[in-house]
Parts: C-alpha cells; sequence; structure tokens
C-alpha cells in the first residue's frame, strides 16, 4: 500500500492558518463580482492595471473615503491568489495597480451575443446563503445520516424552490446559461462523437444554447428543442433548429413518443419514462439540460443525481434503445478513485461535495463505478475520450 500525503514544500502552520480562513476567498470574491470590479478594469482595455481609487471611482462614486480603502484589502487578497496582476511603481509611494490575471476572465459579465460565458452566477449559486447554511448540518449529518439540504430545510432543492424562493430557481438555471458556453465550446473542441449525426433531439434542451452550438458546428444536423411550453416560450430561435413542446408530442405507449412535426422533420424517439412520470422527467432533464440523441442517448449531468439501482434502470432502458452499434453517452464529474492534490483533483472532490449536498440518493462516480454500472446494465465497455471543466464525456459501448 502506497502511502500520500504533505509534500514538505510548504510549512504545515502556515498551511494550517491559511485553511483556518479558507472560507474568506470566496467571500471576497463574490463581492468582488457584484461590486463590478473585474469589468471596470475589463472596459479599461487589454493589459490594464488600474489604482483602487480609479476602481472606486467607477463602482461607488461620491461614497465614503473609506470605499479605496477596503477595496484595497479585496484586491491585494485576490492578487495573493493570483486572480489579479499587481504592479509596484518605483517612486517612493510605491503605489500598486491591478489587472486581470487570465483566471479573472471567467468572472467578467459578458453581455454580449455569442460570449465565452462566465462562472459569476456559478459562484453566487455556490456562496448563497440557501446552500451555505446546509454546511452547518454536515457533522450531524454524518453522526445521524441525512442529505444536508434536507436537514436543513426539511424538503428537497426543488420542493424548496417552488415553495418558498423561486429567486434562487432562477438564478441556478441563469448559472448553467452562463456556463453552458465555457462547457460545451471547450467540449466540442474535445469531442467528435457528434460526427456522421443526421438528427439530434435535445429533451429537456432549455433556451437551446447547448443544441445551437452543437448544430453551428455540425450544420448537417437537424436539431430539434424539446421542453415545457413555458420555457420554450422564453426561448430564442436558431437556424437549424426547431422548438417544440408537450402539446407536439404524441404518447404511443410508455415507452415511445411521436414528435410531430412537418415531414421534413419527422422523427420517431424512443424515450424511457423510467421512474418518474413523463412531466416530472421532464422537469429534470429540463434542469440539467440533458439530450437524448437518435442514434444514442446522452444524459448531460444526469446519472449523478440517483442512486445506483436508478442508474441501472436508466441505463438498462437506454441499453434496449439503441442498436447494436449503439453508445450512450453520459456527461458528467468522473471522480478520481483515490485522492489527488492536483488542482483538477481539488476542484473535482469540491464539487462532488456540493453535488451529495444537494441531491438525495445521488453521487458523483469514479471510472470503476462507471465500467460496473455499465456491465451490469449490459454494456461491452467504456471509453472516457475527453474531459472539459470538471465533466468527462463518458462512451457506453453495446459492442466492441
Amino acid at each position: 500500500m502506497q502511502t500520500c500525503g504533505h509534500n514538505g514544500q510548504d510549512d504545515p502552520g502556515e498551511y494550517a492558518m491559511q485553511l483556518v480562513s479558507a472560507s474568506i476567498l470566496p467571500m471576497v470574491l463574490k463581492a468582488a463580482i457584484e461590486l463590478g470590479v473585474f469589468d471596470v478594469i475589463d472596459k479599461a482595455g487589454s493589459g490594464a492595471q488600474l489604482s483602487p481609487s480609479q476602481i472606486a471611482a467607477q463602482i461607488a462614486p461620491g461614497n465614503k473615503p473609506e470605499a479605496p480603502l477596503v477595496l484595497e484589502q479585496i484586491l491585494r487578497l485576490l492578487a495573493s491568489h493570483s486572480i489579479l496582476t499587481y504592479s509596484v511603481s518605483d517612486d517612493q509611494i510605491h503605489r500598486v495597480v491591478y489587472g486581470l490575471a487570465p483566471v479573472a476572465k471567467y468572472f467578467v459579465q459578458n453581455q454580449q451575443e455569442g460570449s465565452e460565458g462566465s462562472l459569476r452566477l456559478m459562484l453566487n449559486i455556490v456562496q448563497d446563503k440557501v446552500i451555505l447554511n446546509t454546511w452547518y448540518h454536515l457533522k450531524d449529518a454524518v453522526l445521524e445520516g441525512g442529505n444536508l439540504f434536507n436537514r436543513a430545510y426539511e424538503m428537497t432543492p426543488t420542493e424548496y424552490i417552488q415553495r418558498n424562493d423561486p429567486g434562487f430557481g432562477e438564478l441556478l438555471m441563469s448559472s448553467l446559461r452562463e456556463f453552458n458556453p465555457i462547457f460545451t465550446r471547450k467540449m466540442l473542441e474535445r469531442y467528435t462523437g457528434f460526427e456522421g449525426l443526421n438528427s439530434l433531439v435535445d429533451v429537456g434542451g432549455g433556451d437551446g444554447s447547448i443544441l445551437n452550438m452543437i448544430v453551428s458546428k455540425y450544420p448537417n444536423i437537424k436539431g430539434i428543442n424539446f421542453d415545457l411550453v413555458a420555457v420554450i416560450e422564453k426561448s430564442p430561435s436558431y437556424p437549424g433548429t426547431v422548438s417544440i413542446f408537450t402539446s407536439c408530442v404524441m404518447m404511443i405507449d410508455k415507452h415511445l413518443l411521436v414528435i410531430k412535426l412537418d415531414k421534413s422533420w419527422n422523427v420517431i424517439v424512443k424515450y424511457y419514462t423510467l421512474l418518474l412520470t413523463f412531466d416530472d422527467l421532464l422537469q429534470v432533464l429540463s434542469m440539467w439540460q440533458g439530450i437524448c440523441l437518435l442514434t444514442f442517448q446522452m444524459e448531460k449531468f444526469i446519472i449523478h443525481q440517483f442512486d445506483d439501482e436508478r442508474c441501472l434502470k436508466i441505463l438498462k432502458n437506454c441499453y434496449e434503445a439503441i442498436p447494436i452499434n449503439g453508445k450512450v453517452i453520459v456527461v458528467d464529474m468522473l471522480v478520481p478513485d483515490a485522492p489527488e492534490t492536483s488542482l483538477a483533483g481539488k476542484s473535482l472532490f469540491q464539487y462532488e461535495f456540493l453535488m451529495m449536498n444537494t441531491n438525495t440518493g445521488g453521487k458523483e462516480k469514479t471510472r470503476r463505478e462507471f465500467e460496473s454500472l455499465a456491465k451490469e446494465a449490459g454494456f461491452s465497455h467504456i471509453q472516457v475520450p475527453c474531459s472539459a471543466y470538471n465533466f468527462s464525456v463518458v462512451e457506453f459501448y453495446k459492442s466492441f
């Protein structure tokens, strides 16, 4: 057995001190985003560096004189974590100016169409009081069992949003819309599994942005965005795609749906209701932007929401629905089998904790766990062709 641990490069005492105050950084980063600090520096031009007073004059004009002093503390902390760059003047004043480090682009507000996306709202979700309150139940969850969110609010996240805080639900959906371009663009750079497809049905496709990016790269694909009426009504139209909702669908039996469109768009989609009602499943897929293809089924961010028993039923139904040369694609977090100290490893373990916090019975899975589920469902093998921003593309093959 190999024992791994601290590499001895840092002083353990200093590291312990940093851990004690580790929660300060994300809250300071959240405040900087809300104040528009990154946007002010970004608008100053490429490579620009501004002083705390220059930034404060734009985000808090006419405010109290303490504003630049507090802002300088924010800027120093962000620069110490390489989120901002800094330069110090050679004169006796030693004036410090701050600019955007490469990572800061993910926290700039992108308002223009076709933007690269942002992680601003995702950070706001993770640091929201609704989520932070659940962490105070972590010890009790270990000692007494139960899901953190359910312990904190005595209901599921979906129930909480519907009953208490619809605004939190909208923030969640907005954070996904901001993140989708970041992930999808990188996935399309690395993944070639959409080549050769003629039609693609995005079940629970939300505003259709993911489908649009795929069809834009593969214009031979006919894209169909399928979701609830309330979602489709607010969705923009995209060239090469058509949006439909539940009234366009006729239920032939509990396993088969026929989407009724004009002759050039006729398509039959095998779609299994699994353990949920049709509308319930759509609600889940709508939140997590699941994609269902004609020749294979792709569940984006779905598998981690269910326990192994339900995951197995999902995969078995997919196995029965696809042809012998078909495959199922799952886009989800692939957790390492053992602890890793890399940046990617730390990020994965943190998000794994977040997902377990909010999903009753669900969990992120390792490659070995995916392989075990695949074999039990009847698949011959799996492949992991690429990863992007904590998410991996996992292909389940019916035959070798």
